[in-house]
């Protein structure tokens, strides 16, 4: 790891850790912490652009647009904030390029594990949806458990213990909420700011796509 990527992390980690918190606590992002990741984001930027050369910017739009276009579209629709776009597009800006990552499993030797080369903020992107998935599935379980009055900790583990080992089962778990209900489900809200945090270090640190 070369000192420019250890000042973007000096820089980028806590503002995200701050935000995540915020995200949790008050389901917004400060504008203080807003500016402050943006402005992260566009000195990382300049620094590059002195030491690497102007094709910075330009990699910014390539390995980012379409994770980003996705982002602005669901916060005009209303579907999420658009503090969530702006936490991704200071991620993009702190790490632009593209990065590799290898699929999670506990069980090695049994299946193959798939590598991939996107951005950054794509892969934390998708590590924060099956994160997501999975907090459903498990509170879905819970309230299937209870309302069979089943030991809902026992089906609980043993659901977890199908799924965490093999974490491609994951991608089936919007299935297996849906059959959980019997009638339409409530909507949960789940801060996104955090899931993308949890996927960004994921990526970032282990290399791992949760698939």
């Amino acid at each position: 790891m070369n000192g420019l990527e250890l000042l973007t992390d000096a820089l980028f980690l806590p503002l995200s850790f701050h935000a995540s918190l915020s995200d949790i606590r008050k389901r917004m992002l400060p504008s203080s912490t807003e500016l402050m990741l943006l402005l992260c984001g566009l000195s990382m930027i300049l620094v590059r652009v002195l030491y690497l050369g102007i094709d910075d910017p330009f990699a910014i739009v390539i390995n980012n647009a379409i994770p980003l276009i996705l982002l602005l579209i669901s916060s005009i629709l209303g579907k999420t904030g658009f503090g969530d776009f702006e936490y991704a597009l200071s991620m993009a800006l702190s790490y632009p390029y593209l990065c590799e990552a290898t699929s999670f499993t506990l069980l090695q030797g049994i299946f193959e594990p798939m590598r991939i080369s996107a951005s950054t903020i794509s892969i934390a992107l998708l590590n924060a949806i099956l994160i997501a998935w999975l907090i459903v599935f498990t509170m879905s379980v819970s309230k299937w458990a209870k309302e069979h009055k089943y030991p809902s900790k026992v089906v609980l583990i043993a659901t977890l213990a199908v799924l965490v080992p093999i974490p491609r089962t994951l991608l089936l778990t919007p299935l297996f909420s849906k059959l959980t209900y019997q009638r339409e489900p409530p909507i949960i809200e789940l801060p996104l700011i955090p899931l993308i945090f949890v996927g960004f270090v994921t990526a970032r640190f282990a290399q791992a796509i949760l698939l």
